[in-house]
């Protein structure tokens, strides 16, 4: 499309911390157990504890550690002055603790969410689109959100809904004057399954 500018896409895998991993291994052995009392498939689709079970394991790996030394150390390393990045979090705690991280290395970073008020955001977005820098945010590419400015995104937060998955990416690709090139990185986590496979799970 002529509205989207090139591109390189990066997959960046990272894993869980062993008290990760053990909490990980620990829902999969009970999930397995769920499922071994469950006969049927429409059972299995309505069973409340299984998703319940589910969405906890998910939940380890929506806020792995992993992911924040990922995008810090990325951004540590290949940010320059006057580039525009956007490092999109799964939540609010996620945000602090990479914001908090880049501070720490003297990297200037503001952070946006819907709790902050109108003029506050828009402020940060006009300057973010005027001179670039880092912002760390959440929920603001699948707001409607306009930040044709940035050049680089660090996805932490990932969707499983794949409309959402092209919009949050979409967002970014698109041009603007002056931009000739986007960079994204997908901060993937994968559980070590080594274990799992030798029936070492917790």
């Amino acid at each position: 499309s002529s509205d989207v500018c090139s591109s390189d896409l990066y997959m960046d895998v990272v894993g869980l911390t062993e008290d990760e991993q053990g909490e990980w291994e620990a829902f999969t052995s009970r999930i397995r157990a769920a499922l071994g009392r469950i006969d049927d498939e429409a059972d299995i689709r309505s069973d409340e504890r299984l998703k319940r079970l589910l969405i906890r394991r998910a939940r380890i790996i929506k806020k792995a550690r992993g992911k924040v030394s990922a995008a810090v150390g990325l951004t540590a390393e290949h940010f320059q002055p006057g580039q525009a990045w956007i490092i999109y979090c799964e939540d609010r705690e996620q945000m602090a603790a990479v914001a908090t991280s880049l501070r720490a290395l003297d990297l200037t970073c503001d952070t946006y969410d819907s709790s902050q008020n109108t003029a506050s955001r828009a402020a940060i977005l006009d300057y973010f689109d005027r001179h670039g820098g880092i912002l760390v945010a959440i929920r603001c590419l699948d707001e409607g959100v306009d930040i044709p400015a940035v050049d680089h995104a660090l996805i932490l937060a990932s969707s499983r809904n794949p409309r959402q998955f092209i919009q949050r990416r979409g967002r970014v690709l698109r041009k603007a004057p002056g931009k000739h090139r986007a960079t994204i990185h997908d901060i993937f986590v994968v559980p070590s399954m080594a274990r799992i496979a030798s029936g070492q799970d917790a």
